[in-house]
């Protein structure tokens, strides 16, 4: 995204969370699947919602459903596998959306589309309070919104990953406001779907527990969050008849128990699959993420305790799930999802490191055309990747390069298109423009000089 653009926008409004959520809600809306095309996951979730604001019940036994394979029977029921908290948020747009006679699919949709424009615009808001220039943390959450798997799936589709981003948005803003009880209840609803969540908010606690040599964070922090874990455990034992974490996830608990080297051996082929495999890569999809690891880098000295902490604890959490996710590529969806509670976790931290990283020359100019690659990647995927379309979802995903794959779906003329797309989108984003000068006497940009990064963070 061009700093010329966001400078602009950001002069058009003093309020770069309204300019954030308006533009993101306003694509998420045009390029969502309304068209009845969905994932057999989003399904899982949209399905109980629906039945709950029409009978009452989570129960499915009685829906006219779909065939999917997360419906499964326990005992006298047919219930979803999925984890509460993705269902429970459905329910509201349900309810409202009732009466016009719309498909179970169509309010989920739009509690994606409407969750996630919420979570990217409070992340704008977390970094412009962390003392970040407006112009500064547009880019940022326009790279966010745009060049990550944000765009086509979180948005898209009721995923895990849309609620989960927007709980863990409303958490960052409530520490950076050093608000503990709120954020551990903010936090709660996150770990209800998808429980793993619970250790970023074990690494946040215990680091603002040591950055100011007290307790206090640990249960400010912990025992609301643990209602959300609690309430995961009691929703399993209804639903399930047994109280666990993993619920319908039956694999999970012995996948992480298992020490045998084959284990060890899947989980590194997970970790590289999520990176680097072509069909699923972050940093492929994403090659902006490059330059935002160095800038966490620069920032871990100074930044506040509750920044490093959830970047540490968003790496806690995508080890986890590195360990419980066999790496098969996944079908049925574009670009990547499973790192983007990592990315939502880390990008305050990116953000205070990233001005002192571009203090060196040609960090802009390579971020800008890394950033340009990322949004014109997922450009392409949103408009022409076909879910269910002729080509079959079972690719190889070491030999399918997604943003290929989905280029040549759409013939000869839909590839050349494609390409002139990538090129146009990512040219522009690479502009040289012009860029405010420093104010050394502004202390928002307290961050650019030698001094720590907690001088540009209020306490």
């Amino acid at each position: 995204m061009p700093w010329q653009l966001a400078r602009a926008t950001a002069h058009a409004s003093s309020q770069p969370w309204t300019v954030c959520a308006l533009a993101c809600l306003l694509v998420y809306l045009v390029c969502a699947h309304w068209y009845g095309i969905a994932n057999a996951d989003s399904v899982a979730a949209a399905w109980p919602a629906h039945e709950f604001a029409t009978r009452g019940t989570f129960y499915l036994e009685q829906a006219s459903r779909p065939d999917n394979p997360w419906f499964t029977q326990q005992g006298e029921h047919v219930v979803s596998n999925r984890m509460p908290g993705v269902i429970l948020v459905a329910i509201p747009l349900q309810f409202v959306m009732q009466p016009l006679g719309v498909s179970p699919l169509t309010p989920a949709v739009l509690t994606a589309v409407v969750l996630t424009s919420l979570a990217v615009a409070n992340l704008c808001l977390v970094m412009t309070r962390c003392g970040i220039p407006a112009p500064t943390a547009l880019t940022m959450a326009a790279a966010l919104a745009f060049g990550t798997g944000l765009w086509p799936n979180a948005s898209a589709e009721l995923w895990t990953h849309g609620p989960d981003a927007f709980w863990l948005s409303l958490a960052l803003l409530a520490f950076q406001r050093n608000r503990q009880w709120w954020a551990g209840l903010a936090l709660a609803p996150a770990i209800m779907t998808r429980p793993h969540l619970a250790l970023p908010a074990a690494v946040i606690g215990a680091a603002l527990a040591m950055e100011r040599r007290s307790l206090r964070p640990l249960y400010r922090v912990g025992l609301p969050a643990s209602l959300g874990l609690g309430t995961l455990v009691l929703w399993n034992s209804v639903m399930f008849a047994a109280p666990s974490v993993g619920g319908g996830y039956t694999y999970a608990g012995p996948r992480i128990a298992d020490s045998s080297p084959s284990a060890w051996a899947a989980m590194f082929d997970s970790a590289m699959g999520s990176l680097v495999s072509p069909i699923r890569g972050l940093l492929v999809f994403s090659p902006f993420v490059i330059v935002a690891i160095m800038a966490a880098w620069r920032g871990l000295h100074g930044a506040p305790g509750w920044a490093r902490g959830a970047a540490v604890g968003g790496l806690a959490y995508q080890v986890v799930q590195w360990r419980v996710n066999s790496f098969e590529g996944g079908t049925g969806y574009y670009s990547y999802r499973l790192p983007l509670e990592l990315l939502v976790l880390a990008l305050p931290l990116c953000a205070l490191g990233y001005e002192r990283l571009a203090a060196r020359a040609g960090v802009r100019r390579v971020t800008r055309f890394l950033v340009g690659w990322s949004i014109a990647t997922h450009a392409v995927g949103v408009f022409w990747y076909q879910p269910l379309g002729r080509v079959s979802q079972e690719r190889d995903p070491w030999r399918t390069w997604g943003l290929v794959d989905a280029a040549i779906s759409r013939g000869s003329a839909g590839t050349l298109l494609a390409g002139a797309v990538f090129v146009a989108v990512t040219s522009a984003c690479a502009l040289r423009v012009s860029r405010p000068r420093c104010d050394p006497q502004d202390p928002r940009w307290a961050y650019e000089s030698s001094k720590p990064l907690s001088a540009a963070v209020p306490s």
